[in-house]
């Protein structure tokens, strides 16, 4: 009788006396399960190997607090179009040929390691929890299609190049690994947009909706400085001239702003890789056209403030006209 009392005291144990990672450590050995977290970083990166290799450093560095019983790394490539090759570690990468002529589309970098987490239940002791990190880069292509993508699917499509992915058994442990990787993006090479653009993206809604009326507008407001004179039907085809004229305006303004915001988005800064011959002339070539772009967007922007200026004294230009 007094071995079952003991029994049933050892298996009793009080709530508040278990700890968090003894109760994380017990579900992953009950169920086998783990949780994941995602993050996306949603800017226009510039990515090398030596980036990689460095978010390799960073990750080791974090994970020997732990007591690490065993990790691998793999580091795959896909080129454009092309092959895909898979090295089993950071050194195997590195030895691959970056002289290629292909540019890299995708580069999917995994570090998979399982510990021991110290527990204060002897229940908990010896169960191995694992944890994956996904850190998958890309670059968008969208230079060989843009003229055939509508600007506003372009915004849709493009970016968001860098995702994260964690799988994790103890969620203390899960949140360094994302704060190490979220350090290592802080550091990378990245290409601003610049602020103008993005106010007026950020507006984009208003100002397209807005820009057509202001050019009819300005057209009308001009041409109230006319004189009719009394000669009611020559004044009518005057007005109707007016008119007419104005609805030109609007969709005149309607053009250009659409082909303005078409050309931002063109424009916008993209995340480059740098990795192989291929990768940094297609960059060359990308930059050199992105800066045609921005100049062709500040041509249609002083083209819309000219247009406007223009409607508003646009009496004197009929005035001009009719005699």
């Amino acid at each position: 009788m007094s071995n079952s009392s003991e029994i049933v005291d050892h298996l009793i144990i009080p709530t508040e006396k278990v700890p968090a990672s003894a109760y994380q450590a017990i579900y992953h050995k009950l169920t086998n399960k783990v949780e994941r977290l995602h993050e996306i970083f949603d800017e226009a990166f510039e990515l090398a190997v030596s980036d990689i290799a460095q978010l390799h450093d960073m990750l080791c560095q974090t994970v020997r607090q732990y007591p690490v019983q065993g990790q691998s790394v793999t580091v795959s490539i896909s080129f454009h179009k092309d092959e895909r090759l898979e090295s089993s570690s950071m050194e195997r990468f590195r030895m691959l040929n970056f002289s290629t002529n292909k540019p890299t589309e995708v580069v999917e970098y995994k570090f998979d390691f399982y510990t021991i987490l110290p527990v204060e239940l002897p229940e908990a002791q010896d169960i191995v929890q694992r944890f994956k990190v996904t850190v998958k880069m890309d670059q968008d292509f969208m230079e060989e299609d843009e003229e055939g993508v509508p600007f506003f699917v372009r915004g849709m499509i493009s970016g968001r190049n860098i995702r994260l992915s964690i799988e994790y058994s103890d969620y203390a442990v899960g949140r360094n690994l994302q704060v190490c990787v979220q350090d290592w993006v802080m550091a990378l090479n990245k290409k601003p947009f610049p602020r103008v653009v993005t106010m007026m993206e950020r507006h984009s809604d208003m100002i397209t909706h807005m820009v057509p009326y202001v050019f009819g507008s300005a057209a009308l407001f001009g041409a109230s400085g006319l004189v009719f004179s009394d000669d009611v039907g020559a004044s009518f085809r005057l007005l109707i001239q007016i008119l007419a004229f104005s609805v030109l305006m609007i969709a005149a303004g309607k053009f250009l702003i659409v082909q303005f915001y078409r050309q931002v988005q063109m424009g916008k800064p993209l995340t480059f890789f740098t990795i192989t011959h291929g990768d940094r002339t297609r960059r060359q070539k990308v930059m050199e056209s992105r800066r045609l772009k921005y100049s062709i967007a500040l041509f249609l922007l002083v083209t819309i403030v000219l247009g406007i200026v223009t409607n508003l004294f646009s009496s004197y230009i009929w005035e001009k006209v009719l005699n």
